[in-house]
């Protein structure tokens, strides 16, 4: 039996790295109080792990910065860990993210994980089967990455297939346009899943929790550990987007065999209670895996503030002066 860990879960008036959004913080409790192996407890101090869902943000190189002005980091960063969504995530802190890109990904440190929330509430299957009348589909904006444009660009018309543009912000749409955007899925075999600003996608979350197979198209997307993708999902290559329909094709008769895994896997792995589950078990994984740290010392604030400081780090992250002028001479051409 592995031992009780001691958990705290900070809100945002102990800390500002703390996001001010407080029900990730109240799920996390609520779907892991019956756990025998955790025990949620007040402060940092008695806590073995401190687990933060980090504040949404763009963080640059000077996020170094906001850590060391930050008291939880300093006074407790060889317990800190994190749940990251942040569109482009950059790996400061150890814990789980949605969309670090795999130059960012070390395994040392972080792991994949899906979001905290779903952003449309109807992407949930009433496990009723619908007959399919598109081989696949897409609806969403072309503006967040050029894969996207290009992916519309070569399939909108396709016969047997629906794909659409929509010019609208994030976080905006109506009723109406939520639930056009689960009634299509449901309608097709197949949904396509590119990436957008983000690595990751609430569109691949979503179409799994509604029966349907997603066709992930994000070159740069770590996927979360443990699970047989290729049983509930299609990998298309970025540079490969014009074959989509021929890929497709090739695996329209087991639309209903890839969609059931889909939705199984969301089931067991990403539903509300299981993804906060799957958090905190990253979470004791990475803590477990870092006791060797800990006990050489290693794993002080000082230690990660060199470790985010290093040239390695600046190099995933594009922030080397070498990286920053070849930038600049590209876009002057």
């Amino acid at each position: 039996m592995s031992k009780l860990k001691l958990v705290y879960v900070p809100d945002h008036s102990i800390d500002g790295l703390v996001t001010v959004y407080e029900e990730s913080a109240r799920l996390l409790r609520l779907h892991n109080e019956v756990r025998t192996d955790v025990k949620f407890v007040d402060n940092h101090n008695e806590a073995d792990i401190v687990l933060v869902f980090e504040e949404w943000s763009f963080k640059q190189a000077d996020y170094v910065q906001q850590l060391v002005a930050s008291p939880l980091f300093m006074e407790a960063a060889s317990k800190l860990y994190t749940v990251n969504y942040d569109d482009v995530g950059q790996g400061f802190l150890p814990g789980c993210y949605t969309s670090l890109r795999r130059v960012n990904f070390d395994r040392r440190y972080h792991r994949a994980c899906a979001y905290p929330y779903t952003y449309n509430e109807f992407a949930v299957s009433d496990g009723e089967r619908v007959s399919p009348k598109f081989l696949y589909s897409f609806r969403g904006t072309s503006g967040s990455h050029s894969i996207r444009k290009k992916m519309i660009a070569s399939l909108s018309g396709h016969s047997h297939s629906a794909v659409s543009d929509v010019d609208q912000k994030f976080h905006t749409h109506e009723v109406d346009q939520k639930k056009k955007y689960v009634e299509e899925i449901l309608s097709s075999k197949f949904v396509l899943c590119p990436r957008g600003c983000s690595p990751s996608t609430y569109r691949l979350f979503e179409t799994m929790s509604l029966g349907r197979c997603p066709v992930i198209v994000s070159d740069e997307w770590v996927a979360p550990s443990g699970i047989d993708w290729s049983s509930c999902s299609i990998k298309v290559s970025e540079k490969d987007v014009n074959s989509i329909p021929e890929i497709l094709s090739g695996y329209s008769d087991r639309w209903e065999e890839l969609g059931d895994e889909a939705l199984n896997v969301w089931r067991l792995n990403f539903s509300e209670s299981a993804r906060y589950q799957r958090y905190l078990d990253d979470v004791i994984d990475l803590y477990d895996s870092h006791e060797h740290l800990r006990n050489s010392g290693l794993n002080t604030a000082q230690c990660q503030l060199k470790r985010m400081s290093s040239w390695s780090f600046r190099w995933q992250n594009g922030w080397t002066l070498p990286q920053k002028a070849f930038r600049r001479l590209r876009s002057a051409y």
